[in-house]
């Protein structure tokens, strides 16, 4: 990515919260990537309550831009192999909410 200018920029981001957690809580974040569109990337994360599993929270945004024009850049196969994460343990649980 360094090659072709690329940088990692948040740009649009949702957050759902279910439960906030209390101050000694512990919580457990999932992230993946996606590989739809050609323009930006899509990350999503599900946090979990650590001690009983329970979906406590959600979120997704868009990423990527060039780093001298600052504009979303079309992302090449080589770029989004690199990236792509491993799909959730419970696909159920990465489904927004209506």
């Amino acid at each position: 990515m360094r090659r072709l200018n690329l940088i990692w920029v948040t740009a649009r981001m949702h957050i759902e919260v279910y439960k906030y957690p209390a101050w000694s809580d512990v919580v457990e974040i999932e992230t993946w990537g996606h590989s739809e569109g050609r323009i930006g990337t899509r990350r999503d994360w599900i946090i979990r309550d650590y001690s009983n599993g329970e979906v406590i929270g959600r979120a997704t945004s868009k990423w990527m831009m060039h780093q001298d024009s600052r504009r979303f850049q079309k992302v090449s196969d080589e770029v989004r192999d690199e990236y792509l994460g491993s799909p959730p343990k419970n696909p159920e649980a990465s489904q927004a909410s209506d």
